[in-house]
């Protein structure tokens, strides 16, 4: 049996709605679960600042590759961003951590809108653009 963990889980289906963009979940950490939450064959695990603390987010490696694809995350210059479904993680060098209720407030504090071309409202999660690494 896998264990579960709990993590920030970013739809991006769902960024036009900020309360199912955004969502807390526990869920089995194992990686074909990673794949099924984001839609995708591969993974990429990068860690990025929100505000002034760091996480650890799971991304979709391929997400900027897809046609017509959303972002989940931009910096506030909207320069660099993740694309596709994002799940995130507390940060931890040696291995993935649950969020805690506190970690989740922190972020879904960050969490900004943007305007699209065709002028739909979309929420992103805002992520500092010093902190890409």
């Amino acid at each position: 049996m896998s264990n579960t963990i709990q993590l920030g889980y970013i739809n991006v289906s769902q960024n036009n709605i900020p309360e199912e963009f955004f969502t807390l979940i526990e869920t089995e950490d194992t990686l074909e679960n990673y794949y099924e939450l984001l839609d995708c064959t591969t993974i990429n695990i990068v860690r990025r600042r929100i505000g002034n603390r760091l996480f650890t987010f799971i991304v979709d490696d391929e997400g900027l590759l897809r046609a017509g694809c959303k972002f989940g995350a931009l910096s506030p210059d909207c320069k660099d961003g993740l694309a596709g479904n994002l799940l995130i993680a507390n940060q931890d060098l040696s291995e993935l951590s649950s969020l805690t209720e506190e970690d989740f407030k922190y972020l879904k504090n960050n969490i900004g809108m943007a305007v699209s071309p065709d002028e739909e409202v979309e929420y992103i999660l805002l992520i500092n653009n010093s902190a890409f690494y």
